[in-house]
């Protein structure tokens, strides 16, 4: 799938007025400038100055962690999850490395998917491959969250585009694979790995840096002294990034940029450190220096790809689990069975063909197709207890103006159609996933022009979409409504049907620009620090997203149940923030035409037209946990 920017002119709320959908982050601004910091005249290369006041999003980091309860000591490296040590040679990349491997790591722990990232590949689509001098220019390894947040299609494996520094110029191939046409295959791990890219904070203390290493590895910087013994000769500043990787109670361990066999200060019994890890005593001159520059990104698993989240259940016995038989079902792949990750993404998919996922003893993966009831089990057969990631789907039912619902139902001469009913409980479940309706009973189906499609869920079809049009956005808990004020501000207000400035339009997942009918003329602007305004101005055009039926800012923060932004972080278990589409019109759009077509009820059948009374096409959402 190439990475694509949708741009839709839907309702004609004033001229320009447009609703725009980008999948799975496609969109190509340029990260902040940072200012120059002279050369350090060490050999381990330079970065750019980035001091906090610089760097919007870096904070200090205020997670409500027990520190008590942290582990004594934690090693990402000797847990096989911080990848091997590079050498960036006579090349200031060392920011690029450092920053790549962090962000790499933490993507790895967050979706339980470890992938192997291209280094050479970040760095060649950023860099100015025209010239080695400008390749192999520096930069803060926090750089790195926001190429990568703001430019997804970036991210391939190691094997597609291998490490080699600065030698591609002499090789004649410095390549930048980005999701356009290519004769070289390659794998975007945007598809393959499940995850967004939040905000870069800070952690400048010994405490707070033990706290972030719990997600996974952060960056630092410092400046060479090779003049002063070991602990000694670190001083402030950004000469050279390294990424902290672990810690005991006497030191913090680091990766270096300059080769697996180098190793500061040499150590005198455990000679194992011969990987590209050295370590910094603990209350030395440098671990002051390392904690000043110490940053991480927060990463999202992504829950609106798949729309389900998965617990661990030990109650269930081997013996009463039946696997999906990879033969028999089209929807599976080899690679689906990589990790406890990619399994969990498939079976995300897979609807009600999927109940789980399990890690058996031999270490292989296995999704689980369903549970055999305890009363077939042969009494004779040991029971063996296993721990199982049990899937719950979140999903929707739409249901009508009317009062009814959009049901699905087999006909033995025309296969699945679509139907009224009036219960919930006999509603059609659906998730959705890719701006699809995918049905939950029959996943390889979905919403389209025809009723009710058969659909590759392996391969998305962005000719067709769906999307929200004059919609109440309705908070479940307070029962109060996104409401725009007369400023331009979002803000919550009583539910109130006729209000224009409680109608938006926006997309069903993925990362979408807000319309406004109140607003017609103007966009949702960030005017610095998710501080967002409709309004008329050169600041850029702020993204929303769906996630576990939340709405967040594009870094992560929701949207509470009195429509502020939380000054917290995305949390699953924050269910007071489910925000509900009410009495929307659900329109679907070719991109063909860019014309909308309406879910509708015509004489009491469910159809898709392009026309259709305002009564007849107004739905809203009533969410379900299934499982």
């Amino acid at each position: 799938m190439v990475a694509t920017a949708l741009f839709l002119v839907v309702l004609g709320w004033g001229a320009g007025y447009t609703a725009s959908v980008a999948m799975a982050t496609s969109t190509t601004a340029t990260p902040r400038p940072v200012s120059e910091e002279p050369a350090s005249t060490g050999t381990r290369g330079t970065t750019e100055k980035g001091e906090t006041s610089d760097f919007p999003y870096a904070r200090t980091y205020s997670a409500q962690v027990n520190q008590s309860m942290l582990p004594e000591k934690l090693n990402w490296k000797a847990q096989d999850l911080f990848p091997e040590a590079v050498n960036q040679g006579y090349c200031s990349i060392c920011g690029w490395v450092s920053g790549t491997q962090t962000l790499q790591t933490r993507v790895a722990i967050a979706t339980q998917n470890p992938r192997h990232w291209s280094i050479q590949n970040i760095i060649a689509c950023r860099q100015s491959t025209r010239n080695v001098t400008k390749f192999c220019a520096g930069a803060q390894p926090y750089r790195v969250n926001s190429v990568v947040s703001e430019n997804m299609n970036l991210v391939v494996l190691e094997e597609d585009n291998p490490f080699v520094g600065r030698d591609c110029f002499t090789y004649g191939n410095c390549t930048c694979y980005k999701g356009g046409p290519s004769s070289h295959p390659y794998t975007m791990l945007m598809n393959k790995q499940w995850f967004f890219v939040g905000p870069t904070l800070k952690a400048n203390t010994t405490a707070k840096i033990e706290r972030a290493l719990q997600d996974g590895p952060l960056t630092t910087c410092f400046k060479n002294r090779r003049d002063k013994p070991p602990g000694e000769d670190c001083d402030s500043g950004c000469g050279h990034a390294n990424s902290i990787i672990g810690y005991d109670k006497d030191r913090w361990y680091l990766q270096e940029s300059l080769s697996k066999n180098f190793v500061y200060p040499k150590p005198k019994e455990n000679a194992t450190l011969f990987n590209g890890t050295w370590y910094v005593p603990r209350n030395s001159t440098c671990e002051k220096a390392i904690m000043e520059k110490a940053y991480y990104p927060l990463v999202f698993y992504d829950y609106d790809r798949g729309n389900a989240y998965f617990r661990e259940d030990e109650t269930r016995k081997l013996e009463e689990l039946v696997f999906v038989n990879r033969t028999l079902d089209p929807s599976v792949r080899d690679e689906d069975y990589l990790n406890v990750g990619m399994a969990r993404q498939r079976c995300s998919l897979m609807g009600v063909r999927c109940q789980g996922v399990v890690v058996l003893s031999t270490g292989q993966v296995e999704i689980i197709a369903e549970f055999k009831p305890t009363s077939t089990i042969t009494s004779n057969i040991t029971s063996t207890h296993v721990k199982i990631h049990r899937k719950i789907q979140m999903v929707v039912y739409l249901k009508h103006a009317s009062g009814n619902f959009l049901g699905l139902r087999k006909n033995s001469q025309t296969g699945l159609e679509l139907f009224m009913t009036s219960s919930q409980s006999t509603a059609a479940p659906f998730f959705t996933s890719n701006l699809r309706f995918i049905s939950y009973h029959y996943p390889d189906h979905v919403l389209g022009a025809g009723g009710v499609e058969a659909h590759d869920i392996n391969s998305p079809d962005f000719q067709q979409y769906w999307l929200l049009m004059d919609t109440n956005l309705r908070n479940l808990a307070s029962g109060k409504s996104m409401t725009v004020t007369g400023s331009g501000r979002i803000t919550g207000a009583p539910y109130n049907r006729k209000s224009t400035a409680q109608r938006f339009n926006l997309s069903i997942s993925g990362l979408w620009k807000l319309r406004s009918r109140a607003k017609k003329n103007t966009a949702l602007k960030d005017l610095k620090n998710d501080n967002l305004q409709f309004k008329r101005s050169a600041s850029k055009e702020a993204y929303l997203r769906w996630q576990a039926r939340q709405i967040l800012t594009r870094k992560g923060k929701p949207y509470t149940s009195e429509w502020k932004l939380s000054s917290g972080f995305f949390r699953m278990e924050d269910t007071e923030n489910t925000v509900e589409p009410t009495d929307t019109f659900i329109g679907l759009f070719a991109k063909a035409d860019f014309q909308p077509r309406y879910l509708a009820v015509v004489k009491g059948s469910p159809t898709v037209l392009p026309y259709a009374r305002n009564q007849n096409r107004r739905w809203t959402f009533k969410y379900g946990d299934l499982m």
